[in-house]
């Protein structure tokens, strides 16, 4: 009976290792991708100045800036 015991509480012991280590990955993953979705989201002219100013005071993006750029 002890010896069931013991094989219950290791299978438990082992699938709560096996959480944690799936709960720390999935963290990781989500800040990575969070991370890059907020790096893409912040204009490209931020990134890259120019000299035209955008007309839109900061409420959109300016498209026809960023088309600009991909052209370059």
């Amino acid at each position: 009976m002890a010896t069931d015991t013991a094989w219950g509480w290791a299978a438990i012991a082992y699938m709560n290792w096996q959480i944690a280590v799936i709960s720390i990955s999935a963290y990781l993953l989500f800040s990575i991708v969070k991370a890059v979705i907020v790096h893409q989201r912040s204009p490209i002219s931020k990134r890259y100045p120019t000299k035209k100013k955008s007309r839109t005071l900061g409420l959109s993006l300016d498209i026809k800036e960023d088309l600009y750029r991909i052209g370059d």
